[in-house]
């Protein structure tokens, strides 16, 4: 895993080869702009302790990130795929925590969601889910920003198919 604090992989900053709860101990909290990913999946997030937005990131390159995330990350460790199926719903239901999945079956990019987002733009995530796991809480949905359009409530469970008026439409996720 390459980071760097530029877009178009300018400005080298650090190879991470593990997980890394806190980035400002290494000098990288919120500065970084571009990754390539060699293998694997890693989960970048906003806060440190893998808190905050995340976002997944399969190999590949990145040279910008989407927007709202550039110079946004906290903390990154690679994900394992198959524990992550494994502990699927295993979670606090107290705590709110929505993964909105670009595709249809949980597949493609996905974001985690632990507080309301009023914009999904600027995360880059705006009408892109498809279908989403609620983890904890329940979740209004909505197809404009600001709790706005078409709003349907999700409680705790699977969707792997969100109702038509929601598919790649969502821009706006609240928690109750």
């Amino acid at each position: 895993m390459l980071l760097y604090d530029r877009r178009e992989f300018d400005g080298p900053l650090r190879t991470l080869h593990r997980e890394t709860p806190d980035f400002g101990p290494l000098g990288l909290n919120d500065a970084v702009a571009s990754i390539i990913v060699r293998r694997g999946t890693w989960q970048f997030c906003t806060d440190s302790s893998y808190r905050g937005e995340c976002r997944t990131y399969g190999p590949g390159r990145y040279p910008s990130l989407p927007t709202g995330q550039d110079d946004r990350y906290s903390s990154a460790r690679p994900v394992d795929s198959r524990r992550e199926e494994r502990t699927r719903g295993r979670h606090d239901e107290r705590v709110a925590r929505i993964r909105l999945f670009e595709f249809g079956q949980f597949g493609g990019r996905s974001i985690w969601l632990e507080t309301s987002a009023a914009d999904l733009e600027r995360i880059g995530f705006n009408d892109r889910a498809d279908s989403v796991i609620v983890e904890g809480g329940t979740w209004i949905l909505c197809s404009d920003a600001n709790r706005t359009g078409e709003c349907r409530a999700f409680g705790p469970g699977e969707y792997p198919a969100l109702p038509p008026e929601l598919r790649s439409r969502v821009s706006s996720a609240y928690t109750r």
